[in-house]
Order: C-alpha cells, then sequence, then structure tokens
C-alpha cells in the first residue's frame, strides 16, 4: 500500500464513526454543556474566567481590547497571547450568555481534536476502527484532557491533527488547495500564539517534510555506479577473450606486467 492509499471504505462508515466520536464526546461533557457543572480547575477559575469576561465588557462597550485596567495598574490584553484575542473562538464569549459562551470557546477544542485527528489518522491508511480508537485516544487521553486548565495550548494543539493531514497531502500530492488548507489551519495556530505548541508543530511538519524529501529521490545505494558487465552492452564490445595462433584461449594480464 502506498502512501496515498486509503483502504476502500464507504463514506458512511466513516461518517457513522465520527459521529460516535461526537457523541461520546457530548455525554462526557453534557454536565457542562447543560450548565449543571462548571469547569473550574487551577487557572481555568482564577484566570481565565475573570480574564475572558473583561475582555468581553471591554468589547461591549465600544474599545478596542489593547488594555486592562482592571488589573494591577493596567496589563496589555491584545499583546498578551494568554487572551487570544485575534483568536476567532475567542468571540464566543461574546454571546448574550457569557457562562454558556465560556463553556463553548472552550469544549469545541476537545469536538476539533477528535474529528481532526481521525480524519488525519484516516488519511494515513488506517481502517476506520483503528483511525476511531487512535482519535479517542488522542482527543479524551489524559494529556491532551489536562490541557483543559492551560486554554492557549489546548487551543494550539486542538488545530495539530488538521495542520498535520493538510501538510502530508500537500508533500504527497503537491495540490494547491492542501497547501491552502494547512496554511488555515497552522494560521489558526499563530493566531492562538502558543510558543510551545506553535515550535513543536513546526519541528513536527519540518522533520516529515525532510523525511519525503529524502524517499522522494533516490536512495544513495541506487546513485552509486556498478562496473559494467558484456551483458549489459551486448555485442557492441569485443570480448578480451582471444585466441592465440596455436589455439589456446589467452587470459587477461592486469597491473605492472599488463604489457609483457
Amino acid at each position: 500500500m502506498n502512501d496515498v492509499t486509503v483502504p476502500p471504505v464507504s463514506r458512511r462508515t466513516d461518517l457513522l464513526a465520527l459521529g460516535l466520536l461526537f457523541l461520546i464526546a457530548t455525554i462526557s461533557f453534557a454536565d457542562i454543556l447543560f450548565g449543571v457543572n462548571q469547569l473550574y480547575m487551577r487557572d481555568l477559575t482564577r484566570y481565565y474566567y475573570p480574564t475572558k469576561q473583561v475582555l468581553r465588557e471591554i468589547v461591549q462597550h465600544g474599545e478596542f481590547p489593547y488594555w486592562n485596567r482592571y488589573f494591577s495598574a493596567g496589563q496589555p490584553i491584545a499583546a498578551n497571547p494568554e487572551h487570544e484575542v485575534f483568536y476567532p473562538l475567542t468571540w464566543l464569549i461574546l454571546l448574550p450568555s457569557y457562562d454558556l459562551g465560556y463553556r463553548l470557546h472552550i469544549l469545541i477544542h476537545i469536538y476539533i481534536g477528535l474529528l481532526g485527528m481521525y480524519a488525519l489518522l484516516r488519511s494515513m491508511g488506517l481502517r476506520p476502527p483503528a483511525a476511531w480508537f487512535g482519535a479517542l485516544s488522542f482527543g479524551l487521553g489524559g494529556l491532551y484532557l489536562s490541557y483543559v486548565n492551560l486554554l492557549p495550548i489546548l487551543f494550539c494543539a486542538a488545530w495539530l491533527p488538521l495542520t498535520c493531514l493538510f501538510v502530508r497531502r500537500f508533500l504527497l500530492r503537491h495540490a494547491i488547495r492542501d497547501f491552502a488548507a494547512a496554511a488555515l489551519f497552522l494560521g489558526l495556530q499563530f493566531l492562538v500564539a502558543e510558543p510551545t505548541t506553535v515550535a513543536q508543530t513546526g519541528v513536527l511538519i519540518g522533520m516529515y517534510a525532510l523525511y519525503r524529501g529524502w524517499y522522494s529521490r533516490p536512495r544513495m545505494s541506487k546513485m552509486i555506479p556498478r562496473p559494467l558487465d558484456r551483458r549489459d552492452l551486448g555485442d557492441r564490445v569485443p570480448s578480451w577473450r582471444g585466441a592465440d595462433p596455436a589455439g589456446h584461449r589467452s587470459r587477461p594480464r592486469f597491473g605492472p606486467f599488463a604489457a609483457l
């Protein structure tokens, strides 16, 4: 199976797998989606909840959110990546209900991570059950869920599978639309501007690009010429084996005695 081959599976199977992932995530976070419980661990309540509310109030009063006058005698907002001012999904906090918008702008990244990882694994040739299990392990695994209390890392990591998906497709197929999609999702990561995740994304896709570049060229062993054989030249070159007048076969002479 080559790198661009996807197992022949009906689209209905993929839609069923995606729907099941969506359903499991919804059931897992149903109490938060419907406002029964709230996300509260660590920075979520001590930092992000009040700062997002300050951002909301500043925008609703018609100001550009470049300065937070309420914290420590004033702090920058737009210049601080912790606030994700230029990230589109941040603006879910402007919904009529701040609590609902705050919850949605966090939980939507769980769905993005799940569905994006499934699409990436399917593009790599995995069958739906394997891709489904891999996506579930990523999107609802301990490492990814631990980012929920570190919103810039969560927001940036959510787009990583889709960035890798379209970068890989572009390197394999060289289609402009794949390049555009890869640039879009990488651009979203840059809008979040979480430096460590952006750097790791760059290293990951850079190493994969080097890997594809190495295997897109002839292997080094094939580039080294091998000695010519008479069978390669056919009858174009006469044999070095000749007969002497006595009818004996002569042997070639090599080295310093070749002229004797």
